[in-house]
């Protein structure tokens, strides 16, 4: 249980502060009731006192003045007999030098000095520690201690050889080292280890970076190096005490053992090194360690300590079979195997022994080193290894395998006498035999020819059917003229009344037309048949068919293309579930069906969990598929935009730009897979705000989607407009006005003037004239918008914004705004309606019944959307206007309240809300939110005929944040009040 830190540290560290004969009365008195906690404070002061009279001369004690000290040592220096040539190392408490020894040997060591700023009496004491550590030790796999001394300053340093190696982990990958060549250079680290522990040492720090490989002759040999956290069992490494303080632990989180990491009462023991070595027997064999390092440090202590103590970290094998494909490869490669020999080879004994190295529970692990290193000579001498149950299957296979010859030999004296049995009896069994496979082939035969005959009777049936239906139904009538769509809605009302004996004919003839349906895009139309295919199915072959199977996941996926999200998720939830069961969790069709629940899950914004599902896809279907495999890159494609739509921007610009290499290499550079491959990498761009990169990849895009989908595909026309967006971004409006210009007929001949897209067109060129200074062009252009699509209210709103803003279009606004109030009257909308409120209240009005009508309107519309924000704005505006300001105080305020982040609708309430207690007689108040609502608010532009942000067309809700500013100023402030201009929003 973790102790809290300021019951015994800060007591501790107020203790210091007082004169030693004042110490332990402060101490009882402070821990008056609580003798555990005194016990430890005082445990902790004796500990402090008993460091001993050479720390006393080093450290700079809490209330003594510092000593003042030399600069650290630099490279020319002279430490005894040792010229410093370069820094190659620093730990926690100590810097080592490459130093050159002149006598009575000249030869290069390694010199590792306490660092300047860290003689404390902890680290001193850890410093010393680690020397008097290194010179008990003899084995050719821990560095030698040549020598040892103190600086001029009394800083320690000691003097071992220098070990010139690299660490074991890369010295394995940069050799490409096999997993039985690893375990041979791990087992000579155990023995290193475990002569540690014969002198009474535990290292607590074992990692790649404290175990150097070297090679003598041809030969690896591990070095184990820093023994700077190492810990005594027995006697003492030097003349002073070593503690760890309550609430501190030494080590590396990743490597570390839960009884180091949560500092228990209990002693720290060589089994913590046991499982340190478990740890770094994972990384050789797997690439990475049990917990991720960095997952770790960035979930904070506790979180820390409580995975180490209580999760259970995943067996190397799977930790292997989960890995991404190509990072997998790259693993296997590095051990000189393909990816499922490389799982082959660790599951099993290899699992075994290394999570019983990683047992939470020390008394579980392996007792010695020793213990852990013999059991791996055992796996490698095909031995049965102690970490695994033993059972007679298993001991008998470790059998075969130490005795091939010797029981090939038995096996094939064996083999010679079954086989004489076999040849007395085949001759017997053989006419036997001969005989049931005639009877069976001439039953077979009989039921080949019985499907036979109803194929052929079902072809000829669905032929005359077919043949029927799209002969013209109506002789009056072209067939040049009949859609599609009415032969098909023919066909399926011929179907059911002329096929109602033949249910199994009638279902395949529905399946058929609703895939066409489904295919045409109808895919209401396709719904009402599939469910009738799916009860067909369900009802004479069961749930778990695999035609009911298939036809419950046609209709999922249609029941989600018509926005039935809740039906479609939940059926796909059935429907994988199902699959899973009957199919197998790496059958295709189920991956199909984990596809399709993913995307529900995505559409309906459920994001996690579409993330979770395709992480899930993707490596089962590289597995089945392949890499290059056009469902596996689709599957590559979904998992990026899942990483997109979570925020995981530098993982969806790494996959995409795998899945666009992949697309040019499979599907060629001109086809549609590659340019959406291209648009969705050219998303992740502008993303991650690499704009030339972004610009760049959007213009081949363009030229492409011309040459390939046309020049008036809708496609083409949206590469179009994101080439124009990405201009404007960059302040290229002209380049962007270009485009755009080019674009918006274009929009209009292909999809018409209602279509959002037109829509969408049309604001954005009214937005770049706007941007250039062409007020005018950009005013007609919305007001033709307007007059062309009635229903268009958002046109109609940009367009009164445009005309309030600049002034002389009092008469045009006035039109404007009536005919948006006339339209919205019984709209059952709420966007339409907040719309028409928000045109009306832009300026004040005289007409007294159309603001009755306007106030109506928005309350309407909070009732419609339920109360939203921005509703509740047009309604506050409203109240305002109708003169109702403590009403309208009280409705601004909410919205203020409701708005978040979303600055434009809490300023323009802030502003609103300032008039309407101006309006009240309440002017110190109104000031007050005044200046709030005003430093909130963007500056002006210097030049309103421009009306731009950071060289940008604003938007109108915007520009009517701006109008409220300007109208609660000339209230409020008055023309003789100080000018009070706006600042950047906060």
């Amino acid at each position: 249980m973790n102790e809290p830190h300021t019951p015994v540290g800060d007591l501790f560290d107020a203790a210091l502060e007082l004169p030693p004969e004042r110490r332990v009365a402060y101490v009882q008195e402070a821990c008056a009731g609580d003798d555990t906690l005194r016990d430890r404070v005082e445990a902790l002061l004796r500990a402090y006192d008993s460091a001993g009279t050479f720390m006393d001369s080093l450290a700079v004690g809490p209330r003594q003045e510092a000593v003042p000290v030399k600069p650290a040592a630099q490279p020319g220096d002279r430490i005894g007999r040792y010229k410093l040539l370069q820094q190659i190392g620093e730990g926690g408490c100590g810097v080592v030098y490459m130093a050159e020894q002149e006598e009575p040997v000249r030869r290069k060591v390694a010199l590792k000095v306490i660092k300047l700023g860290m003689d404390t009496r902890q680290v001193i004491a850890r410093f010393e520690a680690e020397r008097q550590a290194l010179a008990m030790m003899d084995n050719p796999s821990i560095a030698k201690v040549l020598d040892a001394g103190a600086t001029d300053t009394g800083r320690p340093y000691f003097v071992m050889e220098l070990v010139r190696g690299v660490k074991i982990t890369d010295y394995c990958d940069q050799n490409n080292l096999s997993t039985p060549d690893r375990l041979d250079l791990f087992i000579q680290v155990c023995r290193a280890i475990q002569h540690a522990h014969q002198k009474g040492i535990i290292h607590r720090d074992i990692k790649p970076s404290n175990i150097l490989v070297t090679v003598n002759d041809g030969v690896a040999v591990p070095r184990v190096i820093d023994f700077g956290i190492a810990k005594a069992t027995q006697g003492r490494l030097t003349d002073h005490t070593l503690f760890t303080a309550f609430e501190q632990f030494l080590g590396t989180p990743a490597y570390m053992s839960p009884e180091q990491a949560v500092m228990t009462s209990l002693d720290i023991d060589t089994r913590s090194d046991i499982y340190s070595l478990g740890v770094l027997l994972y990384e050789l064999l797997t690439g990475q360690t049990p917990f991720d390092a960095k997952k770790l440090l960035q979930a904070g202590l506790d979180e820390m300590r409580r995975t180490i103590r209580e999760h259970e970290p995943a067996r190397p094998s799977t930790c292997l079979s989960t890995m991404l494909g190509a990072y997998l490869t790259e693993i296997a490669k590095h051990r000189k195997a393909e990816p499922p020999k490389l799982i082959h080879l660790v599951r099993g004994d290899l699992d075994w022994i290394v999570m019983k190295a990683l047992e939470k529970d020390r008394t579980r692990r392996y007792e010695t080193a020793n213990g852990l290193a013999a059991d791996i000579r055992r796996h490698l001498d095909n031995e049965p290894v102690v970490a695994r149950p033993p059972s007679n299957p298993y001991r008998l296979q470790k059998l075969v395998r130490r005795n091939k010859l010797a029981f090939a030999a038995g096996t094939a004296v064996a083999a010679a006498l079954l086989v004489g049995m076999a040849v007395s009896t085949f001759l017997f069994i053989q006419e036997r035999r001969a005989h049931d496979s005639a009877t069976r082939a001439e039953k077979l035969a009989a039921g080949r020819l019985i499907e036979s005959e109803n194929a052929r009777k079902d072809s000829e049936a669905i032929s005359k059917f077919l043949t029927e239906v799209f002969q013209s139904p109506d002789p009056a009538r072209d067939g040049r003229t009949i859609t599609v769509a009415e032969t098909l809605s023919n066909a399926a009302v011929k179907l059911d009344a002329e096929l109602t004996n033949q249910r199994a004919r009638r279902a395949k003839l529905k399946a058929a037309i609703g895939t066409t349906y489904f295919a045409l895009g109808l895919y209401r139309e396709a719904i009402q048949l599939q469910e009738q295919v799916r009860d067909y199915y369900r009802a004479v072959s069961g749930t778990e068919h695999s035609d009911t199977l298939n036809a419950m996941h046609r209709l999922a996926i249609s029941y989600e293309n018509v926005g039935r999200r809740d039906e479609a998720i939940k059926l796909e939830e059935q429907v994988l579930q199902l699959y899973g069961e009957v199919l197998g969790p790496e059958h295709l069709d189920t991956l199909s069906a984990m596809s399709a629940l993913a995307n529900s899950y995505q559409h309906a914004d459920r994001q996690d969990e579409a993330l979770k599902l395709r992480e899930q896809v993707l490596p089962l279907r590289r597995k089945i598929l392949g890499a290059e495999h056009p469902d596996t890159l689709s599957a590559m494609h979904n998992l990026a935009n899942s990483y997109f739509y979570t925020a995981r921007w530098e993982e969806a610009l790494r996959l995409r730009e795998q899945v666009l290499t992949l697309r040019r290499k499979v599907n060629g550079p001109e086809h549609p897979s590659t340019l959406m491959a291209m648009e969705c990498l050219a998303d992740s761009y502008d993303a991650a705000s690499r704009r030339d990169e972004l610009i760049k990849l959007r213009e081949r895009v363009v030229p492409l989607s011309r040459k390939v989908f046309g020049p008036e595909h809708p496609h083409t026309l949206n590469t179009i407009t994101e080439l124009a967006n990405a201009y404007d971004e960059a302040s290229r409006h002209d380049e962007a006005l270009t485009l755009r210009e080019e674009v918006l007929p274009l929009y209009r001949k292909a999809l018409g003037l209602e279509n959002p897209d037109t829509v969408n067109a049309t604001q954005a060129l009214a937005d770049c004239y706007f941007s250039v200074g062409r007020d005018k062009q950009a005013i007609a252009l919305l007001g033709q918008s307007c007059e062309s699509d009635l229903k268009n209210t958002f046109a109609s709103l940009c367009l009164a914004t445009w005309q309030t803003w600049f002034g002389g279009q009092n008469a045009d606004y006035e039109a404007t705004r009536r005919r948006l109030v006339q339209q919205a009257e019984g709209t059952d909308q709420p966007s339409t309606a907040v719309r028409a409120v928000q045109v009306y209240c832009l300026r004040p009005s005289t007409n007294g019944p159309l603001l009755t009508n306007v106030l109506n309107l928005a309350q309407r519309s909070v009732e419609l959307s339920k109360g939203d924000r921005w509703c509740r704005l047009g309604l506050g505006l409203a109240q305002y206007r109708n003169g109702q300001c403590i009403a309208a105080e009280r409705t601004l305020s909410l919205a203020e309240k409701m708005a978040g982040a979303e600055h434009e609708l809490r300023g323009t309430a802030g502003l609103f809300r300032a008039m309407s207690l101006f309006r009240q007689g309440k002017p110190e108040e109104a000031r007050k939110f005044f200046s709030e609502a005003a430093a909130q608010t963007p500056p002006l532009p210097k030049d309103e005929s421009k009306p731009l942000v950071d060289g940008r067309p604003v938007f109108h809700d915007v520009l009517i944040w701006w109008l409220a500013y300007k109208e609660a100023k000339a209230l409020i402030e008055g023309p003789s009040a100080p000018n009070v201009e706006p600042s950047v929003p906060k």
